[in-house]
């Protein structure tokens, strides 16, 4: 399994790239796609993408999936 790493700096870095992101999942279902944000903090928003395996924030915390 790869690992697929995007990093953002805020709502619009996300917002901008989301259908891609969401078609690099579509087309590699079995790889880890990774979020590494620094600025959109709103972890409820973030846990309910659901093809976004993991999220990083800036410190190197990792917000858990539900």
């Amino acid at each position: 399994m790869r690992r697929i790493v995007f990093h953002q700096n805020g709502f619009g870095d996300l917002l901008v790239c989301f259908k891609a992101l969401f078609a690099i999942k579509c087309l590699y279902p079995n790889d880890k796609l990774i979020l590494a944000q620094n600025g959109f903090s709103d972890e409820s928003f973030l846990q309910n993408i659901s093809f976004i395996d993991e999220i990083y924030t800036g410190g190197g915390v990792r917000i858990l999936k539900i």
